[in-house]
């Protein structure tokens, strides 16, 4: 009876080394490297506020924290202005902002806190491998029109499917006729499996499954 247990306990542990290795890896959390704008409020107001967790209450690790255990937080962004946020220099839209993430990443959401008393109504989302060739990945996005004078949360915003990419631009449509704003920008990395085995392991894992079956059934034959 032990020998049965041994040799069931071996192939559950086999098979569940296999179910292990199946599991998805959790999006992580990533804000961009660098950060560009065509217009902005000097000094205070720069478009680095909306990349440095500046005005967060509660802050991560970039590329190491989960994105949605994060978000669980409900981490929120502070109203004061100066060295939190991003502020054009009394321009409404057109604008554009472009995000630089260091490398070509597989992200599938945004978190954006929409500044709250000047943030964006209407904006379409593109990508880049280059900074130069932009491809549309959203458009007429309108995110949510945050209460005045009140400390804002993150709306995480889907982008449908995998975009692989290292920068990302925001053509903004429309905002306040006198000012754009934002207040933070976060990135999902994609959840990914973990990979497959090799096939020589798996032939192993049932080899090592049929000798021991095999075993013990001359064994019993040997005991009658």
């Amino acid at each position: 009876m032990s020998k049965k247990l041994s040799i069931a306990a071996g192939v559950t542990l086999g098979l569940t080394m296999l179910v292990g290795i199946d599991q998805a890896k959790a999006a992580l959390i990533v804000s961009p490297v660098g950060a560009t704008a065509t217009s902005e409020f000097t000094p205070g107001g720069e478009i680095g506020n909306t990349i440095d967790q500046s005005g967060l209450s509660i802050g991560f690790t970039s590329g190491v924290d989960d994105f949605d255990a994060y978000l669980g937080l409900n981490p929120i962004h502070s109203i004061l202005f100066s060295g939190n946020e991003w502020f054009t220099n009394f321009q409404g839209a057109s604008q554009t902002v472009t995000y630089d993430l260091g490398s070509v990443l597989a992200i599938d959401r945004l978190a954006l806190w929409n500044e709250e008393g000047a943030g964006i109504f209407s904006f379409n989302i593109l990508s880049s491998n280059d900074g130069m060739n932009f491809s549309t990945v959203l458009s007429g996005v309108s995110p949510i029109d945050n209460p005045p004078n009140t400390d804002y949360p993150a709306e995480v915003i889907d982008f449908g499917s995998v975009v692989n990419a290292q920068f990302v631009q925001f053509e903004i449509t429309a905002c306040d006729p006198n000012v754009c704003a934002i207040g933070e920008v976060a990135f999902a990395t994609a959840e990914t499996a973990e990979s497959v085995p090799e096939p020589t392991f798996l032939l192993g894992l049932l080899a090592v499954g049929a000798f021991g079956a095999t075993s013990l059934k001359g064994k019993q034959k040997q005991e009658k």
